[in-house]
């Protein structure tokens, strides 16, 4: 009898990782900031990541700072025939920028949504910064990601931590639903290392803890030279996938990599070699 219990565990363990399938998903800040107030090779750039998002192959992408149209639209060019499926850019407001939030998938796009956050402060309030909500549907499962691009700088907590009750009320949880697995996703900059904002953030999202492999850092303002021209000195991980703690009957994030991109040559007139001020994730997912 325990043999017959055994073979069947194992034929049910079997049949459960032939049902389980897993997805790549990645975020990243590509600071495409405008060149009036960053003069960066937005353009440069642009081929670089859309040729570099091409040789890690996700199936779906979560793109923060994404303001300019110029390279939108390089990089859709570019990935097109990967990416079929692309969320809708916020419209631009008085004085205000899009949200920056773009999202490109491989699988159809059904329900679609954006939240613009109430509580902004400092340069944050020159662009409609929020969450882009999405449904996808991957062969007869569903998922929800839902990117997003909160409120810069460390001094700023109290304003970020306000953003992401608004974001868990108005958006998380208006679109909840039991069965299917859903992921906040993007540049959070609630550092890693500062334990109290980390724990904190978490909770109030009710997501499960990260565990990060790769590089250590997401922002590294000394050895990045976008990021040390341009803004802080500082090293910290800001930028996330994360998947609510109900969910983890029907996905798991298998692992989390911080990626580097960099080149080994200089490029543009202002030889930079790195892609963009942060370095982005990669999650892959196992959906049950």
């Amino acid at each position: 009898m325990k043999k017959l219990f055994f073979i069947i565990a194992c034929l049910l363990i079997h049949i459960s990782a032939v049902f389980a399938q897993e997805i790549k998903i990645m975020a990243w800040n590509i600071f495409m900031v405008p060149p009036m107030i960053f003069k960066s090779c937005q353009t440069e750039r642009a081929f670089l990541i859309a040729d570099y998002i091409r040789s890690i192959n996700p199936d779906v992408l979560v793109l923060e700072e994404t303001f300019m149209k110029s390279t939108r639209s390089i990089i859709k060019d570019s990935l097109q025939h990967i990416f079929p499926y692309q969320s809708t850019i916020t419209k631009k407001g008085f004085f205000k920028t899009n949200s920056g939030v773009w999202i490109l998938s491989k699988f159809p796009i059904g329900k679609q949504a954006f939240l613009t956050y109430k509580n902004k402060t400092g340069s944050d309030i020159f662009a409609k910064k929020g969450a882009t909500f999405i449904e996808l549907e991957i062969q007869q499962k569903k998922i929800q990601i839902i990117g997003t691009h909160a409120q810069s700088l460390n001094k700023n907590k109290s304003v970020r931590d306000k953003q992401f009750q608004q974001l868990k009320s108005n958006m998380c949880d208006v679109y909840f639903s039991d069965s299917v697995p859903q992921f906040i996703v993007g540049d959070l900059n609630c550092d890693y290392y500062d334990t109290a904002e980390y724990n904190s953030m978490i909770k109030k999202l009710e997501t499960l803890p990260v565990v990060f492999a790769g590089e250590k850092h997401s922002w590294n303002g000394l050895e990045n030279d976008l990021a040390n021209k341009f803004s802080e000195h500082t090293l910290e991980t800001l930028d996330y996938i994360l998947l609510r703690n109900q969910h983890h009957l029907y996905a798991e994030i298998v692992s989390t990599d911080i990626l580097k991109p960099k080149n080994n040559d200089c490029f543009c007139k202002y030889k930079f070699q790195y892609l963009s001020d942060h370095h982005p994730l990669i999650s892959t997912i196992r959906l049950k």
